[in-house]
């Protein structure tokens, strides 16, 4: 088992580091990150986040990392996310997945969408492809009935068309 990112570190929600380390009343909490060098990190989450439909990244869904550095933690809390307001399968065939939905973000937009259209530089990850989807959903089987698995893995498809652009090679 990986060392929990919690070990060792003092953490500090965003929103809390954010108010008290901007430059000042009119930096926003993007324009905060980029200052910081964390650009990068912030639009692999909104790309992240994209991809899973996660609609809660609120000021402390997210955390600063003190220790010898200053950093972002790893992404946590994605518990909104997918088809989390799909209670059965009826409601997946009603639920649209590319719907640019308003959601709590307190860095950049209210829409996932529309923070991609923030990023502003090449970003570096790995190429997903259709036979990840065995590997993405291993040991998962048994957990949510078929259909919600691939209807998860159409979101994560259909939804990587759009940011892949976003890849350099």
């Amino acid at each position: 088992m990986a060392e929990s990112y919690k070990h060792e570190q003092s953490r500090v929600s965003f929103e809390d580091f954010y108010v008290d380390h901007r430059s000042s009343d009119e930096e926003s909490p993007f324009d905060f990150c980029k200052r910081y060098g964390w650009g990068v990190e912030i639009f692999k989450m909104f790309i992240f986040d994209y991809l899973i439909i996660n609609r809660d990244r609120h000021g402390a869904n997210l955390e600063v990392l003190k220790n010898r550095d200053i950093k972002l933690s790893p992404l946590f809390d994605n518990g909104l996310s997918f088809v989390c307001s799909c209670t059965d399968e009826a409601d997946l065939d009603t639920f649209d997945f590319m719907d640019d939905r308003p959601v709590n973000c307190f860095i950049g937009t209210k829409r996932l969408g529309m923070n991609l259209r923030l990023i502003d530089e090449n970003i570096e990850f790995a190429a997903l492809s259709e036979s990840d989807k065995d590997r993405l959903f291993a040991g998962l089987h048994g957990v949510l009935p078929g259909r919600y698995f691939d209807v998860i893995w159409e979101i994560i498809w259909k939804r990587w068309q759009d940011v892949k652009k976003f890849r350099v090679e």
